[in-house]
């Protein structure tokens, strides 16, 4: 960089010439000619100069002119080291290079990230500590009986937990098959009383306390049990505020939530929300829909007395066209992932092919150098590697086509009446 910085002086201060030429002289043999026939030429590092990778390279270089002016390697060792070097700083070029490749492409989906973001948050699409409890206390109620559940404190998500032995049992096989090593107080109890708290952020507690959050091995026990299973349909019934919906008017709605699920080159899963106005058979948008159940879900009261307050055949009217809704929405949703789905394999396809021949062909440079420097004997290991990338392109271009044909299929979540006053 000094040389560097000089030759600039040279080029700014009175220069006239168009053009300058600059000879950089070094002994034959010695750690710099070494150095820089090497790593400069071959690398290109001057290009880098001023770049983001300006320091990281600069620092390697000094490590390595340190071992090599130290004086305790051989002429064979520090040849060893400087090829480790040089395909340290490819690896660091090429993943720059890659970066700023796929930049416009991160840029152009940042603000849908964040659009999706905002919606996640105004339409309430997050697992509260409520949702959780209920998740956990409903699923052992009714699969375990003989398991104790005592809430502290009212308005708290605070609890005594003792698991039945069936329910341990099987507790205990899950974490064993997958083998999950974290501690928890549910199989492994202690002597003094432990209180669990439902609390789906990362928080610090003190020794006799237990969060259960989504990522806790209870909730992945409930999923794995719960997966596959086909629970039947209840209708409910909420009554609801207009303070915590929004936009929608007050009414009574009928509601339909059903689960769409996708698999491809990549799999997903999405809710999907209809709600219509029993009186004036007029639908919400779907934001709308998702809104009013989301918030019936974490603010509403149980309504006891619909079954005599609505007239059914509204209700089934309703359910009806929520129906017809949410089949209309998921044929053009599955017209839209197909598109979308085939465009993600031409990509995935692409940047695998690139990445794979772009290590191929540092390879064979690698393989190039050995011949031209008579080394033979390291040209079949390389040759190796070669192979191996192929295959590992061949067995990625294969997984990426067995996904370009999406599978999907549909199913009902939940039913009922709102009522929002």
């Amino acid at each position: 960089m000094k040389v560097e910085q000089r030759i600039g002086r040279i080029d700014r201060i009175g220069q006239k010439a168009e053009k300058i030429t600059i000879w950089n002289l070094f002994y034959a043999g010695t750690v710099d000619a070494r150095i820089y026939q090497r790593l400069h030429e071959r690398l290109h590092i001057f290009e880098y100069a001023l770049g983001g990778l300006e320091a990281v390279l600069g620092d390697e270089i000094t490590k390595l002119s340190y071992d090599l002016l130290a004086g305790k390697l051989t002429t064979d060792e520090q040849e060893d080291r400087i090829r480790q070097t040089e395909q340290a700083m490819a690896n660091l070029q090429r993943e720059n290079d890659e970066l700023e490749d796929r930049a416009s492409y991160l840029v152009a989906h940042s603000e849908y990230i964040l659009n999706e973001v905002v919606a996640a948050k105004s339409l309430q699409r997050f697992i509260s500590s409520k949702d959780l409890a209920t998740y956990f206390i409903d699923f052992f109620s009714q699969n375990y009986p003989g398991t104790g559940i005592k809430q502290l404190l009212r308005d708290a998500m605070e609890f005594e937990i003792t698991l039945s032995a069936d329910a341990k049992n099987d507790f205990q096989e899950f974490l064993q098959q997958r083998k999950f090593h974290k501690h928890t107080f549910l199989i492994n109890v202690p002597e003094k009383q432990v209180r669990f708290i439902f609390d789906n952020k990362l928080k610090k507690v003190n020794a006799l306390t237990e969060v259960i959050n989504q990522f806790h091995p209870s909730i992945q026990f409930i999923n794995s049990k719960l997966k596959g299973r086909k629970e039947q349909l209840i209708p409910t019934a909420t009554k609801v505020s207009t303070l915590d919906v929004g936009d929608i008017p007050s009414g009574v709605y009928g509601f339909f939530v059903k689960r769409w699920q996708i698999a491809g080159v990549r799999d997903s899963e999405r809710l999907s929300y209809s709600a219509v106005n029993l009186s004036k058979k007029k639908s919400l948008l779907e934001d709308q829909a998702e809104r009013l159940v989301n918030s019936a879900s974490n603010a509403g009261k149980d309504w006891t007395a619909a079954r005599n307050q609505v007239d059914i055949g509204d209700v089934e009217l309703a359910y009806e066209q929520c129906e017809d809704i949410l089949d209309d929405a998921y044929r053009y949703y599955i017209e839209r992932i197909e598109r979308e789905n085939e465009d993600r394999a031409d990509v995935l396809a692409n940047t695998a092919k690139g990445h794979f021949e772009g290590q191929i062909a540092r390879i064979q440079e690698v393989i190039d150098n050995f011949k031209r420097q008579g080394r033979d004997k390291m040209i079949p290991a390389n040759e190796g590697k070669i192979r191996k990338h192929r295959q590992r392109l061949t067995e990625r271009i294969r997984e990426i086509e067995k996904g370009r044909k999406i599978s999907h299929s549909c199913g009902d979540v939940a039913l009922g009446v709102i009522e929002v006053q």
